[in-house]
């Protein structure tokens, strides 16, 4: 689907390009804004098919890497070249803009730096931004927590099986005890699993799986011990009935794997089990802030849970930002070439897809209301064209100004690869094969051979 997507958006994208070098500023006009509306329509196909699908993680990490290839290769092919010879200075390229002198050593420095420096300010300050907001993300509800009990009750059915799980925020002994006493307790359980852990090391036939075992319980318990030095939290009324409806879904996932009746159905049975697992410690334990390639598990039903209705308006933020930015580089990239507004299009055209899926899947988990659902999905696909309109016009504004042209390109260039770099490749790197890392090259080959199509 996602490719007969991109094969319309690119069709789209030829016929503008084709009208802006027949019919002169107008056209270009036109032919901008198709550019730049491909995305944007990428992002709100995926904002509506999270609706009914949801992919694997495999699958995604496949998508990421290709689009990482993707933006890799528009940037080497499309926008470097621009810091190096600056906005176009004889013919025609989005428009009719001429007579613009090539950009001497200093403009090119000066637009360089700057342009760099402002990059890394805006992204990694956006990043910090959005987390002073909202830690962790969607924790708009604790403050209803702080009103309740110290202790809360555990989600267990039986009184025997509460006995059997360690709960230090409920006993004397974790109150009594200071941070650091507590710590030393931990380090020093810790002490059997290691010596274990390397006697079997040593062994001349070590059996891997004990290995496995002893790494999984030095995991539990440097976690126990991090989650210890961090302040006391109490659990929200949202994630407690969260947590119930998931630890029955976790119980239905059991019944299935106890069900199996061969290998295959086996490894399918617990590889769902094992997702609920991961979507619980991730989104109710840790609380891992919002990921645009991480799509949420679609909610349950309405007498079920109740959602909070409160919308996570620091990831709202975000992705609009994140969408701002994106169609600022595609609108100031046509106006330079429309070969590399092209490309550049085309080349995010996966990766806003991708984004529309994970952002709608946030928004669908925190309010039932389908009018608010929309409405919210549509700002960030909205600004992209706008902004990217904006960006078009800018573009031409300033090819008289050949430092602050080239300072805006190399602030999209710094946009580009912090995307690439710390996102699509870092969460790629999560799930491993050689098939999903291979997709970062057929990206990259895509990209070259895209250059050189449409050249």
């Amino acid at each position: 689907m996602m490719q007969n997507v991109g094969a319309q958006a690119l069709f789209l994208l030829t016929l503008g390009c084709a009208a802006a070098d027949d019919s002169g500023e107008e056209s270009s006009y036109a032919a901008a804004v198709e550019v730049v509306l491909a995305p944007s329509l990428c992002m709100l196909f995926g904002s509506v098919l999270v609706l009914c699908v949801r992919f694997s993680d495999e699958f995604q990490a496949a998508m990421q890497n290709l689009s990482a290839g993707l933006l890799i290769a528009a940037i080497g092919n499309e926008l470097f070249p621009l810091l190096r010879e600056g906005a176009p200075s004889g013919e025609s390229t989005g428009s009719n803009s001429t007579g613009v002198s090539p950009p001497t050593d200093t403009e090119a420095y000066v637009g360089i730096c700057s342009g760099f420096a402002l990059g890394l300010l805006f992204m990694f300050g956006i990043e910090k931004l959005v987390d002073c907001i909202a830690p962790g993300d969607d924790d708009d509800d604790d403050d209803e927590a702080d009103t309740k009990a110290e202790g809360q009750a555990p989600l267990l059915d039986s009184a025997e099986s509460a006995e059997s799980v360690e709960q230090p925020m409920n006993t004397s002994w974790y109150k009594s005890v200071g941070t650091m006493g507590r710590f030393t307790t931990h380090t020093r359980n810790m002490e059997n699993d290691l010596v274990t852990l390397e006697r079997q090391v040593e062994e001349t036939a070590p059996d891997i799986a004990i290995i496995d075992q002893f790494i999984h319980r030095l995991e539990y318990a440097s976690d126990k011990a991090l989650r210890d030095l961090k302040p006391l939290e109490k659990i929200s009324d949202h994630d407690h009935q969260r947590l119930r409806f998931h630890t029955q879904e976790l119980r239905n996932d059991h019944a299935e794997m106890r069900a199996v009746a061969s290998v295959d159905e086996a490894k399918s049975a617990l590889g769902k089990f094992s997702g609920t697992l991961k979507h619980i410690h991730d989104k109710h334990i840790e609380k891992r802030k919002f990921k645009r390639w991480s799509v949420l598990p679609p909610p349950p039903a309405e007498e079920v849970v109740q959602l909070t209705e409160i919308i996570p308006w620091a990831t709202v933020f975000a992705v609009t930002a994140d969408s701002a930015v994106d169609g600022l580089l595609i609108g100031l990239a046509f106006s330079a070439s429309s070969t590399a507004g092209l490309s550049m299009s085309i080349a995010t055209c996966i990766e806003m897809g991708f984004l529309g899926l994970s952002f709608s899947a946030t928004i669908q988990n925190a309010t039932r209301s389908v009018v608010k659902h929309m409405i919210i999905v549509t700002i960030p696909s909205l600004v992209l064209v706008g902004i990217g309109i904006v960006g078009h016009e800018v573009g031409h504004a300033l090819q008289s100004n050949q430092a602050v042209f080239i300072g805006f390109i190399a602030f999209s260039i710094v946009a580009l690869l912090f995307l690439v770099t710390q996102e699509l490749l870092k969460e790629a790197a999560e799930i491993e094969g050689m098939l999903i890392s291979i997709m970062f090259f057929v990206g990259l080959l895509l990209g070259i051979i895209m250059d050189k199509a449409l050249g």
